[in-house]
Order: structure tokens, then C-alpha cells, then sequence
């Protein structure tokens, strides 16, 4: 791991505070158009999208858990939303 400087944290720590306020207008956006229990099993889909970025940009590897994980993750919350 390299060193980071100070200007690289802080990007990183402005990146973080831009990405927190719009994933939370985001969710109250959401809360204000559909019910709950729509909006809140979709917003548990994150660990999907973390999955693919992962994937493609630090070239991690698939193995059957994280498949496994990411598959039951996206039964669920299709289950939840139809039902």
C-alpha cells in the first residue's frame, strides 16, 4: 500500500461526505415516493453493487461464497418487494 498524502485524504474524505449526504437525500427521496417496505429491502442491495465494483475495479476473485452471498442477497430482496 502506498503512502497517501494529505491532499489525497483529503478527496477521499470529501468523496465520502458527498457520497453519505446524496445516498441520504437519496433514501429520504425514495421514502417520500414509494412505502417502506418497497424502499428499504432495495437500499439493503448494497453489498451487490460493492460485489461488482470490487470485481471490476480491484480485480477481486469470485469464489462460491461470495456468489452464494450475493445471490441469496438479491432473492431477498426480490421476495421482499414482491410479497
Amino acid at each position: 500500500m502506498r503512502n497517501l498524502s494529505k491532499l489525497d485524504l483529503f478527496l477521499i474524505a470529501i468523496a465520502g461526505i458527498i457520497s453519505l449526504g446524496i445516498g441520504g437525500i437519496s433514501l429520504f427521496l425514495s421514502l417520500s415516493l414509494l412505502n417502506a417496505s418497497k424502499t428499504i429491502p432495495l437500499s439493503s442491495i448494497s453489498p451487490f453493487f460493492a460485489f461488482i465494483l470490487a470485481f471490476i475495479y480491484n480485480k477481486e476473485k469470485l469464489n462460491a461464497k461470495i456468489v452464494a452471498g450475493t445471490t441469496f442477497i438479491i432473492m431477498g430482496v426480490i421476495l421482499l418487494t414482491l410479497f
